[in-house]
């Protein structure tokens, strides 16, 4: 029996640490016989890797000229195709956060090759300036199969009535990341390297603080506890206009009890965030799949969650929720940590056990294949 050869398109990469995903996917794939290969964005041989790497995508990011980015793109998208074609991959896996040009282009461009198309939609709606939905539709078109990451994220699918009957659909859980971090620093060691407070129930907030991931929902909750020992730490790039506000705080109403890290976290400087917080704190208004609960989970680091349907799905007992939207309880979460020192690494230790069990990458690669095998199948014709 032929080989299954699937190839794998990865422009975001290290530029947003989504090559985890990718590589930890196609690592897996590989380790269950597939020949897999990962087209990536400022890729490098990793020694050992069962999969291979191909370095396909450069100069996307950074101040150039969107026009001039836009070229590279393109270009990257063809030479990966063209390796692909090859190497005689038979199908190609894109996965979409967004909906826009790029996206659209990707998609096309696998079915004008003559590949099977299965695209992983980690966000029903994109987040951020655009919601992309008429991309998201051609996108679904063009697609031989889907894969989402939850059932809620199906059933929004499905509500949105795009998803074709008969159409080759899966829900296949986003792996952890433990693998990738096999030599975790103590938490005193990572306070030391980044300067944070030894003596303090440190809460993180990690990532981009757009409106739906509510990180003011956070500094509220902070102003309604009168407890020094309790501090925050914002890591991760910030909108010009939205840091003059934080750093006002930080140097107002919350100094002493705020820090504002704002810019690029390296992959090792990640590492060391989640390692010095006591708890991880997602105060989401929305969210499909959060990649920032299960790296909380993969570095045994307890969740303080709002209680929407995906973040119970993935975090539950792992973690202490609270009513969306609502500051006040989210305080009188944050509170119960602070009154039993022992909260956090007891949630911390569910967390770990728990994506250890279900969300390992062996198990996603299986399911995966599966979603391949299945666009594969020859098809009935229509009536």
């Amino acid at each position: 029996m032929e080989r299954l050869k699937i190839g794998i398109l990865d422009p975001l990469g290290h530029h947003a640490g989504f090559h985890y995903y990718t590589e930890g996917l196609a690592e897996g794939l590989a380790r269950a016989g597939v020949d897999a290969t990962v087209y990536g964005f400022e890729v490098a041989e990793i020694e050992g890797a069962a999969f291979r790497s191909v370095n396909a995508y450069a100069g996307l990011y950074g101040g150039d000229p969107a026009w001039r980015r836009g070229l590279r793109y393109v270009r990257g998208l063809l030479s990966s195709l063209k390796d692909a074609r090859a190497h005689r991959v038979q199908v190609v896996h894109i996965h979409c956060f967004h909906y826009d040009i790029r996206e659209v282009m990707a998609a096309a461009a696998v079915k004008v090759f003559g590949f099977r198309l299965v695209v992983t939609l980690h966000d029903i709606d994109s987040f951020g300036k655009s919601h992309g939905r008429r991309g998201r539709r051609l996108i679904l078109r063009l697609a031989d199969g889907v894969i989402v990451h939850n059932a809620f994220s199906f059933e929004a699918l499905k509500a949105s009535g795009e998803l074709a009957a008969g159409k080759v659909s899966a829900v296949v859980a986003h792996g952890h990341y433990i693998e990738n971090y096999p030599d975790q620093p103590s938490r005193e060691a990572a306070r030391t390297d980044l300067k944070l407070p030894s003596d303090k129930l440190i809460a993180l907030f990690f990532g981009n603080p757009r409106t739906e991931k509510g990180l003011d929902l956070l500094l509220e909750a902070l102003r309604e506890i009168d407890d020094p020992r309790l501090f925050v730490v914002a890591a991760g790039k910030v909108r010009d206009e939205q840091l003059q506000e934080l750093r006002a705080m930080e140097g107002g109403a919350l100094a002493g009890r705020l820090r504002v890290d704002a810019g690029h976290v390296s992959d090792a400087d990640a590492e060391r965030y989640y390692r010095a917080a006591d708890l991880i704190v997602i105060p989401y208004r929305r969210i499909y799949e959060s990649g920032v609960a299960i790296m909380a989970m993969s570095f045994a680091r307890g969740v303080v969650y709002s209680d929407l349907p995906p973040l119970t799905a993935s975090v539950g007992e792992a973690g202490l929720s609270f009513r969306s939207e609502d500051s006040a309880d989210l305080a009188a979460r944050l509170r119960e940590a602070l009154a039993d020192p022992s909260t956090a690494d007891r949630l911390g230790q569910v967390g770990k056990a728990r994506v250890e069990e279900t969300r390992g990458w062996p198990l996603i690669a299986q399911q995966t294949v599966v979603a391949y095998q299945a666009v594969l199948r020859p098809r009935s014709p229509r009536a």
